[in-house]
């Protein structure tokens, strides 16, 4: 779980493009209203490297927080409440 994202010149590409240098990603769900975004690896080993490495670091001028979610896996649903699959 990542907070401090801007919300204007930030986009998911850019999110993937640096997370990704720290294990295969299953999956990366940016909340872009809340500068927030959830980013699902395949192994928790590339989670706490990337936390560990990236953590505080500045991006675009912030500093990233980077935490452990509380979700196992990412489900994302649509206004309907059905969960779509990729």
């Amino acid at each position: 779980y990542v907070k401090g994202l801007d919300i204007v010149l930030t986009n998911v590409g850019m999110i993937y493009n640096i997370f990704s240098n720290f294990g295969n990603i299953v999956k990366v769900l940016f909340i872009k209203s809340k500068g927030n975004a959830f980013i699902e690896y395949e192994s928790t080993i590339y989670s706490t490297i990337a936390r560990d490495s990236l953590n505080n670091c500045l991006f675009l001028g912030t500093p990233l927080r980077i935490y452990y979610s509380n979700y196992e896996t990412l489900s994302i649903r649509n206004k309907q409440g059905e969960e779509n699959l990729d």
